[in-house]
């Protein structure tokens, strides 16, 4: 029987979360890009600055016997930001100007909002277990977290065609408004966005 629980991230867990959501982005991480998702993968290593017991950020797995199945990411705090400078000019003589610049536009665009509440920055759930309510699990995990460290609500952003949607909407998010912005459908692929909102007391 395989051994799935859900943990706080370690910092021994930063390669396997890089590939997860590289893979679970690809859409969006390969949108107008020249850069192979390995590439990617490898400047994400080098400028994602996640670390364990960061107070700002509740980072969670899920692991199946040992290995990374699914992870999740909210920041507790307004403006607090996990990436560290990028090493531009290095990066670039790497892998090209061009496309260390788009990357940097496509990281930025991801994480435009900032609202003041906690907002999930990202789940992302391996390919062979979706559909399995991982992330139902997952997000039902990280609220009970929430609550019981005073937090009264959650919000996120989800692209209008993304079926995620339907997943927070049975969790009981609402949509709050919708954003329509050029520079994510430029650099992600995807203008209509959804900004929704649970109360969790």
């Amino acid at each position: 029987m395989e051994r799935i629980h859900t943990e706080k991230y370690q910092d021994r867990d930063f390669h396997e979360v890089i590939s997860l959501l590289v893979n679970s982005f690809e859409s969006k991480l390969s949108q107008r890009q020249n850069l192979p998702l390995h590439c990617v993968e490898e400047i994400l290593q080098i400028v994602w600055d996640i670390k364990a017991y960061n107070p700002d950020y509740l980072n969670l797995v899920v692991k199946e016997n040992g290995k990374v199945a699914a992870t999740i990411l909210i920041r507790l705090r307004k403006s607090q930001k996990r990436q560290k400078k990028l090493p531009f000019f290095t990066l670039c003589r790497r892998y090209g100007f061009r496309n260390i610049l788009f990357l940097s536009f496509q990281l930025a665009a991801l994480d435009s909002v900032n609202p003041d509440d906690c907002y999930l920055e990202h789940i992302a759930v391996d390919s062979a277990w979706r559909g399995k309510g991982l992330g139902t699990m997952l997000i039902s995990y990280a609220e009970e977290l929430l609550i019981s460290q005073g937090f009264t609500s959650l919000s996120l952003a989800v692209a209008e065609s993304n079926k995620a949607k339907y997943l927070y909407e049975r969790m009981g998010f609402q949509a709050i408004h919708r954003i329509h912005s050029r520079s994510k459908g430029k650099f992600l692929g995807i203008s209509n966005w959804v900004f929704m909102r649970k109360n969790l007391v």
